[in-house]
């Protein structure tokens, strides 16, 4: 896929170590898993695409960071979030947990295979998400977010870096974040009205790809004002008819006035569910090409600037090999032929080494 100028330049927005390729040194971890390569990167763990051999099925493993496992309050407070998604039931928007261990002083743990990219990496892409896909987004975390009140867990705040989104809205959770201090978990569990309002600023900022509520920009009329106007200006994306409802869902689950505030998770998705209904029923097909062209260009950019062009096409049974060969710095011990000679690092050293053996040569040799 080319790419165009503007593409390029957000190449800097990602901050993703070199993708590792290990599909020609039969890498197995823990005898069972065979690493095909480094599928994404979050700021705590290395996510890799691999095969189960023992199911003949696609897994994600993923392997702890060294700085990660190294501060061990931090990930036990993240393997104890990952292991309370089990107490949900049965939801095809949470990722099911197969396996937990260490492995050569390594922390990993198993998951099923999910066609996605974390929402931090789509949001980064800095594309305009159609808005039928953000409400089917929404409509999915909706369900998660209830199931969760019902087995009462606390907190029910999710990172960007443990939401997975695919192309057509549907979603994978790892977990929620650890409760805050302080606060009364029973008023929490029993109240939606901290749900309500993390969906209202993830509503808003899907659509207009920055956090609500700035420093500056506070009052609840003005942060209307300010999304409404953005709304106009996005090109082929939202319908005219749907701005002042889009926007009035936004400050009815976010607004700190009681008046005309949305009680429940199932209220908003129920008014999502409708919005969607009609947004739906009003758009021809040409447009809903159109938005989907534009999505798929947001996970294409995402794709491409980690050397993938197509990963969903991989079979189970035998995976196609990455031919991108470069090293993650978190496997740099082992030794890579894949690896290029050439790296920068390795050339600075090497030119490190000659400059000092120069110096010593002209310090003797000098009359």
């Amino acid at each position: 896929m080319t790419l165009t100028l503007d593409e390029i330049s957000l190449e800097s927005l990602f901050k993703f170590q070199p993708i590792l390729d290990l599909s020609e040194k039969n890498f197995l971890i823990q005898g069972r898993y065979k690493v095909q390569k480094l599928f994404f990167e979050t700021s705590r763990i290395n996510v890799f695409l691999s095969l189960d051999t023992e199911l003949r099925k696609k897994v994600f493993v993923h392997v702890a960071k060294n700085q990660f496992f190294n501060r061990g309050q931090d990930l036990k407070a993240w393997v104890s979030g990952v292991k309370a998604m089990k107490e949900i039931p049965t939801s095809p928007s949470v990722f099911n947990c197969s396996e937990m261990n260490l492995w050569k002083n390594k922390f990993f743990l198993v998951t099923d295979y999910f066609d996605g990219i974390p929402l931090f990496h789509l949001l980064q892409s800095k594309k305009e998400l159609p808005l039928d896909f953000v409400l089917q987004t929404l409509i999915h975390l909706c369900e998660v977010l209830e199931q969760a009140r019902e087995v009462r867990i606390p907190n029910r705040l999710i990172s960007r870096e443990d939401f997975f989104v695919n192309r057509t809205g549907n979603i994978k959770i790892m977990r929620f974040l650890p409760a805050k201090k302080g606060l009364d978990h029973k008023e929490i569990i029993e109240s939606s009205n901290a749900d309500i309002f993390y969906l209202g600023c993830l509503l808003f900022e899907l659509l207009t790809l920055e956090r609500a509520f700035k420093k500056g920009r506070s009052a609840d009329e003005l942060e209307r004002a300010h999304f409404l106007a953005i709304l106009k200006i996005r090109k082929n994306q939202t319908p005219k008819d749907n701005f002042d409802q889009i926007s009035d869902l936004f400050i009815r689950s976010t607004s700190r006035q009681a008046e005309n505030r949305i009680d429940s998770i199932v209220e908003f998705r129920k008014i999502l569910e409708d919005l969607k209904h009609h947004v739906q029923s009003t758009e021809d097909s040409l447009h809903d090409q159109q938005e989907q062209a534009q999505l798929n260009s947001a996970f294409d950019v995402v794709y491409a600037l980690k050397g993938d062009s197509n990963p969903s096409s991989v079979e189970e049974s035998e995976i196609a090999p990455n031919s991108v060969k470069r090293v993650s710095r978190i496997w740099n011990e082992f030794d890579l032929v894949e690896a290029s000679k050439w790296e920068p690092e390795q050339v600075f050293r090497w030119g490190s080494l000659a400059m000092i053996i120069a110096a010593f040569v002209y310090k003797y040799l000098d009359p």
